[in-house]
């Protein structure tokens, strides 16, 4: 490959054939992560890759800090595999894992991600949502009730300023209120100003939900000072799974997903 790029290029040949190798291996090993990821942590690759595009896009358009993979009620191994049958899914049951959390002066913003194949149709009360896809109709679990557990287990550390964020790669019929709202109209929905404090965000890299709710958030009023919002990141610090954690906390779903039936 080197003769024939120098042939080419002349001397540059060797340079662009050592970038293009390079290039090659890097992708292998990035392909090797998103595999392993998914066999230890129990998430598919395009799912993981979905997360990698939220988290580097709110880097850029949204200000504070943000932190992934945040486990709470942590469930000790040892307990669980010393405990009967029923005490075993109920300590699978305790434990609860959000993707990812933005903190600044706004609020806490707890994100819940959903890479799906096929368009979703909910409502903000129905306890499942339905997915449209080439294989036709399926049921999944309603991210914001879903996503309310992670909410409800912040609120529980002592701040009450915490918003239910969802973000999807679908394009979606989402009902609130008796309205229907479609990601056609637009990549992104805030409810933030409601009682219930959400938002339903399309990431799909065409049109930008993030950066819309990036410029929403910062209309909002500050709730917390720069103190309080060091404290609330060093909270959470301590929530932060290792690799080690969240490989159990893949076991400990598995076994909700076998037994809770």
């Amino acid at each position: 490959m080197f003769t024939f790029l120098t042939d080419i290029l002349g001397p540059f040949g060797i340079i662009v054939g050592i970038s293009l190798v390079l290039l090659i291996i890097k992708m292998s090993f990035g392909l090797l992560f998103y595999i392993a990821d998914s066999i230890l942590f129990g998430k598919t690759a395009t799912g993981n890759r979905f997360e990698e595009k939220i988290a580097t896009r709110l880097k850029r358009k949204a200000k504070g800090k943000l932190y992934r993979n945040v486990l709470f009620n942590k469930v000790d191994p040892k307990e669980f595999y010393n405990a009967n049958d029923y005490e075993k899914l109920a300590l699978a049951q305790t434990e609860t894992e959000a993707d990812m959390i933005l903190v600044n002066r706004k609020g806490i913003f707890c994100f819940e991600c959903k890479h799906r194949n096929g368009d979703l149709k909910g409502t903000s009360s129905s306890p499942n949502w339905t997915v449209h896809g080439v294989n036709g109709k399926e049921l999944m679990q309603n991210p914001f009730r879903q996503n309310f557990k992670h909410v409800q287990a912040i609120r529980e550390l002592g701040y009450e300023d915490v918003y239910n964020v969802v973000c999807t790669n679908a394009d979606f019929t989402y009902t609130y209120c008796g309205v229907d709202k479609t990601s056609k109209e637009s990549p992104y929905f805030s409810f933030l100003t409601n009682r219930e404090g959400s938002a339903l965000i399309k990431e799909d890299g065409l049109k930008s939900g993030i950066r819309k709710f990036a410029k929403d958030i910062e209309t909002m009023p500050d709730v917390y000072n720069d103190r309080e919002v060091e404290k609330i990141c060093n909270e959470l610090k301590k929530h932060e799974a290792t690799k080690k954690e969240r490989k159990m906390h893949a076991k400990y779903m598995k076994y909700r997903q076998k037994y809770a039936a």
